[in-house]
């Protein structure tokens, strides 16, 4: 009996996509990771919150409740709307102070799914070990559960939509990817950037590029419309919204807070910020188009240069950068330096915020000017630093981020045993 290796290069199903939808299992650390972060959120819904934003936002869901779809037409004042119609039910359903406690608690499934798909990116790339680390890094990270639970803010509402925009368009849905990106816009504007990273990667296709703009326009008319909100009243109402806050930095450690430090006027430095962050964000979108990086480089450094680039930055801003590194740093062990110490800055920055102002949550944290200031260069630096590392590192391997679809078959060696005629099995 003689046995011999072949190559079988017929293309088989990556482990990945083994299952009904294609879907990763969920493994037990992932499990372990989504138990544990989940405790620590509801652990933090025991503290006030930012009494100023919830405020605000339970006004909203109470407005909503009370006026439906009239919300504007009754003087309503929202400047995010994809929020109110989640708000909606909260008010129409809970009294304070259990409308705030549910508004706190709405981040939490929304921070959930963003691990899981942190988890899925990475997965897919390499392993169940490396996936659970970067649904880790998002989960566990104090920065994600300030900004969270403890803060009572829910920008993972948009977070999740903005970067799953990004995951869509990469994997050929670009319909889908059309209606996540609005719907994170919609949000928050900040969270545009997940369209824009879209919009970039199906450029150069026209029938997908076609299909991501008809399905995100059907989503800006089914949120907006029946809210009685048309394009130009939708971009007044965020225009109105920046001319709320004209400072130069709002509790942001960046580099206007170094300069003029907080609650300062921004003046004609509003024009100077602005052409820095579109100059920027033109260069980074051109990489992208280019080849020369690749979409979730591209939507981490736009992402840091909302914080760090333009005026009127509030302090939160951070938060889209921290969540879109996870992976990046779960995928680049060199990333996972800058990273720790920048999502450590930033909770010091969130906690500073919390502890100051006329919402304090916890006991004050004092920094004089001085300090501010040099806080604010240290996170300069910290930001600097990751957006030159997620450039260099990511660019090595900007030929990863490619479909499944596109990859090259994989080599199975299989083994046959031959025997003589005369050879008894």
């Amino acid at each position: 009996m003689r046995r011999i290796t072949v190559l079988d290069t017929k293309r088989r199903p990556y482990p990945e996509r083994i299952g009904a939808g294609g879907l990763v299992k969920l493994d037990r650390g992932l499990m372990a990771v989504l138990l544990l972060g989940a405790a620590f959120r509801m652990v933090a819904l025991l503290g006030t919150g930012h009494r100023g934003d919830l405020r605000a936002l339970s006004m909203w869901a109470e407005e909503m409740s009370a006026h439906g779809l009239t919300y504007y037409q009754a003087g309503g004042e929202a400047n995010y709307p994809a929020i109110l119609w989640v708000l909606w039910p909260f008010g129409a359903g809970l009294d304070w102070p259990f409308l705030s406690a549910g508004i706190r608690a709405l981040s939490i499934p929304f921070d959930l799914a963003i691990a899981v798909l942190a988890y899925r990116i990475v997965h897919l790339r390499l392993d169940g070990r490396a996936g659970t680390l970067a649904a880790s890094l998002v989960l566990l990270n104090p920065a994600t559960i300030i900004a969270g639970a403890s803060w009572g803010q829910i920008d993972a509402l948009g977070i999740l939509p903005m970067l799953l925009a990004v995951v869509l368009a990469q994997r050929g849905h670009p319909a889908a990817a059309g209606v996540a990106g609005v719907l994170a816009a919609l949000v928050k504007p900040q969270f545009a950037i997940g369209l824009i990273v879209a919009l970039a990667v199906v450029g150069r296709r026209p029938a997908a590029l076609a299909r991501l703009t008809v399905a995100g326009l059907a989503t800006a008319a089914l949120v907006l419309l029946p809210l009685g909100l048309n394009p130009g009243r939708y971009v007044a109402l965020i225009v109105a919204s920046a001319d709320r806050y004209p400072v130069a930095s709002n509790y942001a450690f960046n580099p206007w807070g170094a300069v003029l430090g907080f609650h300062a006027p921004d003046g004609a430095l509003a024009i100077l910020g602005g052409a820095i962050f579109v100059g920027t964000s033109a260069v980074i979108v051109w990489a992208l188009a280019r080849g020369r990086i690749e979409p979730l480089t591209a939507l981490a450094l736009l992402a840091l240069a909302v914080y760090f680039l333009p005026t009127r930055v509030h302090e939160r801003y951070l938060i889209a950068a921290i969540v879109v590194m996870a992976p990046l740093a779960a995928l680049r062990p060199r990333l996972r330096l800058p990273f720790t110490f920048l999502s450590a800055g930033f909770a010091f920055t969130l906690a500073y915020a919390l502890s100051n102002g006329p919402y304090r949550a916890i006991p004050e944290i004092v920094l004089d000017p001085v300090a501010i200031a040099a806080a604010s260069i240290a996170m300069t630096i910290l930001g600097a630093w990751s957006a030159g590392l997620v450039w260099s590192e990511t660019r090595q391997a900007r030929g990863s981020d490619r479909v499944v679809r596109d990859r090259p078959p994989v080599i199975v060696k299989k083994q046959w045993t031959i025997r003589a005629a005369n050879e008894v099995p």
